[in-house]
């Protein structure tokens, strides 16, 4: 078996072969002042808090046009993983929860942040249920892989994910428009506005509304989970000199996805014998796409924020300083026995609020160095009314809030050491300070109350690389970095684990790559290497006072994850581009001895068995070995306008979206096996390139795969991906 470090040494000299092939006429692309693309089409990226070229940035990066999402009809965050190897996005109820290279979090709860950061604009969210939405008047997107412990330092344990919104411009009108209308009834309007006011005034508004039937039928022939989202972002901007600028900003967000708790369970349903379960038939359905729920599912999610930026180049540096205030409610009401009998339901409702203030002062202190220093205070508090029914009474209901209150700072300088020699250092300190507290009132067999219970958790996080450019555009780099996740309370557990927390989660990572392009040819390939430890998992649990469903959240001793991936973009003539990219990840538990699982239930057994099996060696939920895409577009000239005809694939080996269970003779029970899709659109753009008449379809062969697959203390139950959509659509721009 060939070791880790000599497949290392295999991928280094791939690379060295790349660079050879690349060797001719690289041109330097030359970076646009507003950080959005370079002259050559390239998007400048702020993966080092500054606006680079992607070539000379030393991190794995799948950066995304709006150009690029609009031809592959990249609607939601869940369609990226279409176009950016070794991502995975999941849902549990109204949480994303993403997942780079084989790290992902399956922890859920008030005050539970995601291991992959998430910024808009700047602007970190703490959780990703803001990412539900579609999609609509973004300007690029980035996915950063491997730890950004020190720069996007706050739960970045397996990376960060960087949106980009439209802004408004000073000097002219912007406006643009569409309309679309697709099978599922499905309606989506979208509009975007920016207009100078003068005096270096201009504000931007941009809307959009998608709503329909959605995809999932009830047993007595209703729409069991109709889709509806709609959302306002404003930013109003005043740059009073070339030298400052102050963005205010509102942004509103509303969604209602009920999919993920429109089920029946399809086999092993069971209340241990304590009421019959209905027959398939009229009150209970076993049938995929199908639903036999006695409540509505409602799985919303609301969210009003409010940011500031100013920005100040003050002739030795750029000071950049970020506020936001956000206040998110997020409601769920499920039937948990998936019958169309009131025997157990759960009406949840959570909010939270929470308020950052971050700052990063970027400097040039002499030609060969450049060196940025920042920091961040965070403050969330989070809360949850839990009611759980049982025959339509309620016998429980949980409050609990928890806090938490972060500081950071961090400081990191790239030097180029002689000609063509990169230096980078980093370090970031990060401390948080955390509490709980829950009031528990059960019918039986009493109150419980969890006291006030305080914890603090603090880690450095260091990052060292070496990047040599052989010539512009042409580069290798070596990289370590570390990532840590804040340790914290289980806020979803019984409440004799609540005030356990779980310790921090740390990944020390190890990286080598290439980065090079040539005539409009992007290359990059990377390999990498994780010592993972502390993973914190999260297990089903049954209250055997009430039956109702809690978490175990325990923590994994350590993982081991490597891999490699490469992707190339090119234009094969001057209407015809190809881009593709493949990555194999191998994440696997190195020592995970006592882990407490989700199992298939049995006939005749109420509640999951918990705790003795041995996942050392397993892989980890949502961890495909293998991940690749490729997609295309043309452009046909017609008279004065033009079409684009665009089409893209995916595939993923085998993964767990959601649960670990495992029978420990027969493997992985709740595995989504590979699969393949594709989308395609078509665009005609009439002349003048103002009105554009275009269609799409996505899930061309109508693959199904599993969003959820899991198991609770009634059964085992799986909710599909959507099928096969289409639609026409319009639109304009000014």
């Amino acid at each position: 078996m060939i070791s880790k470090i000599a497949k290392a040494h295999l991928l280094a000299s791939g690379c060295l072969v790349g660079l050879a092939a690349f060797a001719p006429g690289v041109a330097q692309a030359a970076a646009a002042p507003d950080g959005s693309a370079s002259s050559s089409g390239e998007i400048i990226v702020t993966a080092q808090r500054r606006a680079e070229k992607q070539q000379d940035v030393p991190i794995s990066i799948t950066a995304m046009s709006a150009d690029t999402l609009q031809k592959a009809n990249i609607v939601n965050i869940r369609d990226v993983q279409n176009i950016a190897p070794s991502f995975r996005v999941s849902s549990t109820g109204v949480f994303m929860q993403l997942s780079i290279r084989g790290i992902t979090s399956t922890a859920l709860g008030p005050g539970i942040e995601n291991n992959i950061a998430v910024y808009v604009d700047g602007f970190y969210q703490p959780i990703s249920t803001s990412l539900g939405g579609d999609l609509v008047n973004v300007a690029n997107v980035q996915i950063l892989k491997g730890p950004q412990g020190t720069l996007y330092g706050r739960n970045a344990t397996g990376g960060a994910l960087l949106v980009t919104t439209r802004e408004p411009s000073a000097d002219k009108v912007i406006f643009d428009a569409d309309a679309g209308y697709g099978n599922l009834n499905d309606v989506r309007l979208r509009a975007y506005a920016g207009v100078p006011l003068g005096n270096g005034l201009s504000f931007g508004v941009g809307g959009y509304y998608r709503s329909n039937d959605g995809y999932i039928k009830d047993v007595d022939g209703s729409n069991a989970a109709p889709y509806s989202n709609w959302e306002v972002r404003t930013k109003l901007k005043y740059e009073p000199s070339a030298d400052v600028s102050l963005t205010l900003g509102y942004n509103h967000m509303w969604k209602d996805d009920g999919s993920t708790y429109a089920y029946g369970f399809y086999k092993n349903q069971s209340l241990a014998g304590v009421v019959p379960i209905p027959p398939i038939g009229p009150l209970r359905t076993d049938q995929p796409d199908t639903s036999s729920v006695d409540t509505p599912p409602i799985n919303s999610s609301r969210l009003d924020e409010f940011t500031g930026k100013l920005s100040w180049d003050t002739g030795f540096g750029k000071l950049n300083s970020y506020t936001s205030y956000a206040n998110e409610l997020f409601h769920v009401d499920v039937d948990f026995d998936g019958t169309k009998v009131p025997l157990q339901r759960f009406d949840a409702r959570w909010y939270r609020k929470t308020w950052t203030q971050a700052l990063d002062f970027q400097a040039k202190p002499a030609d060969n160095l450049d060196l940025t220093v920042g920091g961040m205070y965070y403050h969330d508090k989070s809360s949850q009314d839990a009611p759980f029914y049982s025959f339509g009474v309620m016998r429980a209901r949980g409050f609990t809030t928890q806090r938490t209150e972060g500081l950071a700072g961090y400081v990191d300088a790239t030097w180029q050491a002689v000609p063509n020699l990169y230096l980078t250092a980093g370090v970031r300190y990060s401390r948080d300070k955390r509490s709980i507290e829950s009031f528990n009132r059960l019918v039986s067999p009493a109150t419980v109350v969890v006291p006030l219970t305080r914890a603090s958790f603090d880690s450095w996080t260091p990052r060292f690389t070496v990047r040599y450019e052989f010539q512009p555009d042409m580069s290798v780099y070596a990289s370590y970095s570390r990532g840590f996740k804040s340790g914290l309370f289980n806020s979803t557990g019984s409440p004799a684990t609540m005030t356990t927390p779980v310790r921090p989660e740390k990944n020390d990572a190890y990286e080598v790559g290439l980065k090079a392009a040539s005539h409009g040819i992007y290359f990059d390939a990377a390999a990498y290497y994780y010592d993972y430890k502390d993973l914190q998992v999260n297990a089903v649990q049954i209250d055997p006072a009430t039956q109702r469903t809690l978490t175990s959240l325990t923590n994994a001793a350590t993982a081991r994850i490597w891999g490699f991936e490469a992707s190339v973009s090119a234009p094969l003539t001057e209407q015809f581009n190809v881009r593709a990219a493949a990555a194999y990840t191998h994440a696997r538990y190195r020592n995970f001895a006592n882990a407490n699982p989700i199992v298939e239930i049995l006939p005749g057994v109420n509640g999951s068995v918990t705790g003795g099996q041995n996942w050392s060696g397993r892989r980890i939920s949502r961890a495909p070995d293998w991940t690749f895409n490729i997609g295309a577009d043309y452009t046909i000239p017609v008279g004065e306008g033009s079409v684009v005809v665009a089409a893209n694939g995916a595939y993923s080996s085998k993964y767990a979206p959601t649960s670990e269970g495992f029978d420990l003779t027969t493997g992985a029970v709740y595995e989504q096996k590979g699969y393949f899709q594709a989308n395609a659109t078509i665009d005609y753009h009439l002349p003048g390139d103002h009105l554009t008449i275009g269609a799409w379809v996505n899930n061309l062969t109508d693959k199904r795969y599993a969003i959820l697959f899991t198991a609770e203390g009634l059964g085992s139950k799986k909710v599909l991906s959507t099928p096969r959509t289409f639609g026409v659509k319009l639109g304009y721009k000014y």
